[in-house]
């Protein structure tokens, strides 16, 4: 029997893939590689899927992160930037893909979980998979990162202000694969920016 390419790489489960797209909702796509944690929440359309939101780690710097990018602390961050990314592009529900990785309770994937849902996305989850909050605030890691973690948690409780940051402080545009045209990096990523612009008092 005739198989498709990634069946037979190991790359796609097609079977999970199938009962997520049976649920109706936006898939957030969550991958780790060595570098960063990225998350796309991407739904299925007949000319192939549309990546509606797109946010990697490395946008954390943008608001004061000078961690890792793979780190525990730094997922959930990126969870709470997704979910805000994917409110702003009219999403308020997602499923969770992790792809052919294996679920292990207290994952970074599971941080990224904890952010999507902390930040008001609502994802069928069980609370038992989330990593411990000594962990999510980098506690494990030192002092100087839990005060990072407090200080980038604060700009997505900031309320939003009315003068824009320059240029160089604006997040970069994401690329999904197989992004139609017309659909741009969602908003909220610049109005988080924005944020921290307005907390520094409009220091670059």
């Amino acid at each position: 029997m005739r198989q498709f390419r990634r069946r037979r790489e190991g790359a796609t489960d097609y079977r999970k893939r199938l009962a997520l797209l049976k649920s109706g909702e936006a898939r957030a796509v969550v991958r780790v590689t060595n570098r960063q944690v990225l998350i796309q929440l991407i739904r299925f359309a007949k000319q192939g899927d549309e990546v509606v939101a797109a946010v990697s780690s490395q946008q954390l710097g943008a608001l004061g992160w000078k961690g890792s990018g793979t780190s525990i602390p730094a997922a959930y961050l990126s969870g709470l930037l997704a979910a805000r990314s994917a409110q702003a592009a009219g999403e308020t529900r997602a499923v969770l893909d992790i792809g052919r990785v294996t679920p292990t309770p207290g994952g970074r994937v599971f941080a990224v979980l904890k952010g999507l849902v902390d930040g008001g996305l609502e994802v069928p989850h069980s609370d038992t998979l989330y990593p411990g909050e000594e962990r999510i605030r980098g506690e494990h890691i030192s002092k100087a990162t839990a005060k990072q973690v407090e200080k980038v948690s604060a700009f997505f409780r900031l309320p939003e202000p009315q003068t824009q940051p320059p240029r160089s402080l604006q997040p970069r545009r994401a690329v999904g694969a197989h992004r139609p045209a017309g659909i741009h990096f969602a908003a909220a990523a610049t109005a988080l920016t924005v944020r921290a612009f307005a907390l520094r008092g409009g220091r670059r």
